[in-house]
């Protein structure tokens, strides 16, 4: 049987993997050489990133539970990883076979 805890950490970890990007998005925005002109299309870029990892940090973090639907949590899970515009293609592997351990029956 899946085990909800599993589900709940595998959430949080998702997040707190969105967090770390969301902290080097900024700190790449408050290190932005000045003068910053609206045309600038890189720091353009790091605005749209800023606000695209503030809205999957919070997605991310309303997964429900898996008390009463693991498959529920287990997609939703699922999209948060592969939907990601944010999330390496390291992270994501590594966050997927998380998922793939956790989804997996246990034998007790």
């Amino acid at each position: 049987m899946r085990q909800p805890d599993q589900y709940h950490s595998l959430r949080d970890a998702v997040a707190a993997e969105l967090e770390k990007e969301r902290r080097r998005i900024h700190a790449e925005i408050h290190d932005y050489p000045p003068p910053i002109p609206a045309c600038d299309a890189q720091f353009n870029h790091l605005l749209y990133l800023r606000a695209r990892v503030a809205q999957e940090v919070r997605s991310a973090q309303a997964i429900p539970g898996s008390e009463r639907r693991p498959e529920a949590s287990e997609s939703a899970i699922r999209q948060a990883i592969t939907g990601s515009e944010i999330l390496s293609a390291t992270a994501k592997g590594r966050l997927l076979q998380e998922l793939a351990r956790a989804s997996q029956p246990s034998l007790v």
